[in-house]
């Protein structure tokens, strides 16, 4: 690879060599070292990183996931991609719950879907499943809310409301919720 003339003859060959490594031989690891040199060669390109987010999946390197889905939705926002914006917040809000316990910060990634798309049932159901947890329930019952009515699922909405009974301090808070 050292031996091409130009970064572009370069990145070819670690693109082939990668492949090799990863459909042929099953050597995943090493697939990921060719596309992170290609990455030092060319930068972040969009096939780079999606192959990348492929391999650490599989790999279950779910730190270096979170950086290849942190480094994707960077990308879809310089390109204003909503929808592929999405999909990646969501990807990553499941990666932060579901493999690095950081549910405060897939909480922040539910968020920014729902600025975005406020209706995004799997944005809800992640909600829905941080209800429970104590340290977020009431920002979590913040954001169901207002899902909550417009749908009219009132019985939901008082399940929010209570959460967040349960959680107010004042008695001036209590008074306004009830």
């Amino acid at each position: 690879i050292n031996l091409a003339e130009d970064a572009e003859a370069q990145a070819g060959l670690l693109v082939k060599q990668a492949v090799i490594h990863e459909e042929h031989l099953a050597d995943l690891q090493s697939a990921v070292e060719c596309y992170v040199r290609l990455t030092e060669l060319q930068g972040d390109e969009p096939d780079t990183l999606m192959a990348l987010r492929r391999l650490y999946e599989a790999l279950e390197q779910f730190d270096a996931l979170r950086e290849i889905l942190e480094k994707q939705l960077a990308h879809c926002q310089s390109n204003q991609d909503g929808k592929e914006e999405i999909s990646v917040l969501l990807a990553l809000a499941h990666v932060l719950l579901d493999q690095l316990a950081d549910a405060d910060s897939a909480l922040t990634q539910v968020e920014v879907i729902l600025e975005v798309q406020p209706d995004h049932n799997d944005a809800r159901r992640v909600l829905e499943s941080l209800i429970g947890d104590d340290a977020l329930s009431v920002r979590v019952a913040l954001l169901l809310e207002p899902i909550y009515e417009a749908n009219e699922e009132w019985h939901a909405v008082i399940n929010t409301l209570s959460v967040r009974l349960e959680a107010a301090e004042d008695t001036d808070t209590r008074c306004t919720l009830l």
